[in-house]
């Protein structure tokens, strides 16, 4: 069944969709395994295309699972929850109590924030999204946070976003 047109400059083919597969969607140095995405490929130039919907949505479920997770924070969680939160460095650095220069270094992996830096980011994350409640903090503030790498990847099942009832949509093109 033809979905679109190819997006690919000079290109006027068709993009049809293959089989469901696990794709690997990278945000900000956070590597996720989606399950259920549609692919589309150009059938002239063979240009790969992907669905990704409820973009937003995703970014909101990858945060919190960044959030609850045990060990500490790796330098492209601290980011990503920053960006989530819509927040510079500057302004990040200011509300964790260090400064710019030292939470660019976390941010890119040369330094740890340390566990009260760690744990108030989570904390103020959960605030800023509104999913503040008594379970969650606990589970933050409990997490221990000794150095361990993120889970490689994060793996969602596009499914429990759209069995959400949730709006946003994306189309990425790589």
């Amino acid at each position: 069944m033809a979905i679109d047109f190819c997006y690919e400059p000079g290109c006027n083919g068709t993009l049809r969709q293959s089989a469901d597969q696990p794709y690997r969607y990278e945000d900000e140095g956070i590597p996720v395994i989606l399950l259920g995405v549609a692919r589309l490929t150009c059938d002239t130039c063979g240009a790969e295309t992907v669905a990704i919907p409820h973009l937003a949505e995703l970014h909101e479920l990858l945060a919190s699972l960044v959030v609850a997770r045990p060990g500490s924070l790796a330098g492209p969680e601290i980011r990503f929850l920053r960006k989530q939160m819509g927040l510079s460095s500057a302004a990040l650095a200011e509300l964790l109590g260090v400064s710019r220069e030292w939470l660019s270094a976390c941010e890119n992996g040369k330094s740890r924030l340390g566990q009260q830096s760690d744990s108030l980011l989570r904390v103020h994350y959960l605030l800023h999204s509104g999913e503040l409640s008594p379970r969650l903090v606990k589970m933050s503030l409990d997490a221990p946070r000794r150095e361990t790498p993120p889970p490689q990847p994060y793996q969602v099942p596009l499914e429990l976003l759209a069995q959400q009832e949730l709006r946003f949509g994306y189309t990425g093109h790589r």
